[in-house]
């Protein structure tokens, strides 16, 4: 079976599968069709378990209560545990301080500001975060790959004008309507069929990635 036809197979497979195990089979396939090193190692991105609830939310609708950045430049009478400390050093030396906002946003419903190009991959971790049942994860890699089953799909070629470095408002709609249409739709377990879907297409999108250079 041919990448192409693999992936379009990987689609219908996650639109007609009656259960999680399904996914994981197809999974598992995947790994030795288009090399294992693409999908996500599960040992660095563990699934998360931890869930926010009623007084997290109001904790960060405190808005002196969401930025990072004023925590480390506070004094050492700040109570931090040396997880928080080891934690906040880590979002420094990787240049991430202020992502957060965006991500509280998502968590909080609030919409993400259009006129800004960066945070839109935040914002949607944010209400997956809230909402784990309901919500995708969505990166560069899961939107190449439904943007190129997409286009095989009603063309039977690869748009390759589509700029996937620069998020896309329109291709995070239509890929959140297609998850709550045909994935979701009577599923027994929508957060484990998330899960497995999530991981299924990363692994597709960062196979892609070096064929579908200009």
């Amino acid at each position: 079976m041919e990448f192409k036809e693999c992936i379009i197979e990987s689609f219908k497979i996650i639109e007609k599968s009656t259960n999680c195990e399904q996914l994981e089979d197809w999974e598992k396939e995947l790994k030795n069709k288009l090399d294992k090193k693409n999908f996500i190692d599960i040992k660095k991105y563990p699934r998360i378990a931890f869930r926010f609830n009623d007084e997290d939310l109001d904790y960060f609708r405190d808005e002196s209560n969401q930025e990072l950045a004023s925590l480390i430049g506070s004094s050492n009478d700040l109570k931090l545990t040396p997880r928080e400390k080891l934690m906040l050093s880590m979002l420094w030396k990787n240049g991430d301080l202020g992502k957060e906002k965006h991500i509280i946003n998502g968590l909080l419903n609030k919409d993400h500001e259009k006129s800004k190009k960066t945070g839109q991959i935040f914002h949607q971790f944010g209400r997956k975060l809230k909402s784990p049942d309901k919500e995708p994860i969505i990166d560069q890699h899961i939107l190449r790959a439904f943007k190129y089953y997409q286009n095989t799909s009603n063309t039977g070629e690869y748009a390759y004008s589509e700029h996937f470095s620069k998020q896309n408002s329109k291709a995070i709609s239509d890929y959140k309507d297609w998850i709550t249409e045909n994935v979701l739709a009577n599923k027994p377990n929508p957060e484990d069929y998330l899960y497995y879907t999530d991981r299924i297409l990363f692994g597709i999108g960062k196979y892609l990635k070096p064929y579908l250079k200009k």
